[in-house]
């Protein structure tokens, strides 16, 4: 099956509601319905700019916070020079179904297993 990347820029997207988030969600995936029963929505995306390097041996780590509330840990990371990210979110689609909002802490290098940090980012999905 031939896959393609569908990229959207939308501006202040951070500073949306969890309601405006899902709204934004819903018609990505209109799109793609309409577009064709062939397409499925594999992987997503989290970018970001200005965004502060972790101090002291630290990194960023994606959650994928599940339906119950409880944090999986993703991947970490780090911006770049400029303060860019541009993570791919690839989880087996299992887990992504059970989950109800994306979160970056800032964790000690390696990551952690659970949470040691209060969110800087917390973002809904549908």
């Amino acid at each position: 099956m031939p896959k393609f990347v569908i990229e959207r820029e939308i501006p202040g997207l951070g500073n949306l509601t969890d309601a405006e988030i899902q709204e934004v969600s819903r018609k990505s995936m209109a799109v793609l319905k309409a577009m064709g029963t062939e397409i499925q929505w594999l992987q997503s995306y989290v970018t970001g700019d200005k965004i502060p390097m972790p101090k002291d041996n630290k990194v960023l780590q994606l959650w994928l916070i599940s339906k119950s509330g409880k944090p999986m840990p993703s991947h970490v990371f780090w911006p770049d020079a400029n303060g860019k990210i541009g993570e791919m979110v690839d989880d087996p689609p299992e887990v992504l179904a059970q989950t109800k909002a994306l979160a970056i802490t800032e964790e000690p290098a390696g990551g952690s297993l659970q949470p040691t940090s209060t969110p800087m980012w917390v973002g809904g999905v549908s």
